[in-house]
């Protein structure tokens, strides 16, 4: 197992362009890591402070080229995780650090207060573009259930419930 060196700048904020504010560690990762593997290593560290339910992550590198007003590369799968390993197994000075950021997700508590029993009249299911629906419609009380799955990016996964009585 072959562990490269990277630096990890975290629980900053972006002012214009540029991370500011930060923290950063040097870590060891294993060079073999996939995308998802690596998201795993990065939820592990307790001092990151990321929770899998409440925080959806962010990797950036400052890449610095000359003449471009954009230095982000954002790393959003195992080919672009295995470029930057590579970039960064030969980056003595340390020049590409990795920026973790991340978005909030809200949690909603659903709560029922009585539950119903009802025979399904009708039960559908649907697939486009990364969205899976699934929904029936109550004989008795004429209630709509839909249950939504939305695939937001290979490693993300969004779950809507709808109820309407």
């Amino acid at each position: 197992m072959v562990k490269t060196p990277i630096i990890i700048r975290y629980h900053g904020h972006w002012d214009e362009s540029t991370y500011v504010d930060y923290r950063f560690t040097g870590i060891f990762v294993d060079e073999n890591y996939g995308y998802v593997e690596f998201l795993d290593f990065l939820f592990g560290e307790a001092y990151l402070g990321l929770d899998r339910l409440r925080h959806i992550v962010h990797l950036f590198v400052d890449m610095k080229f000359e003449g471009s007003s954009n230095n982000l590369l954002e790393i959003k799968s195992d080919s672009g995780l295995g470029w930057y390993f590579y970039m960064a197994k030969d980056d003595s000075d340390m020049k590409y650090p990795l920026i973790i950021t991340y978005d909030e997700v809200s949690l909603v508590d659903v709560t029922v207060s009585t539950p119903r029993i009802a025979q399904v009249s009708s039960c559908s299911v649907g697939m486009g573009s990364g969205v899976l629906d699934v929904g029936s419609i109550s004989k008795s009380s004429g209630a709509l259930c839909c249950l939504r799955l939305v695939l937001l990016r290979p490693t993300t996964l969004e779950v809507r419930l709808l109820l309407m009585f």
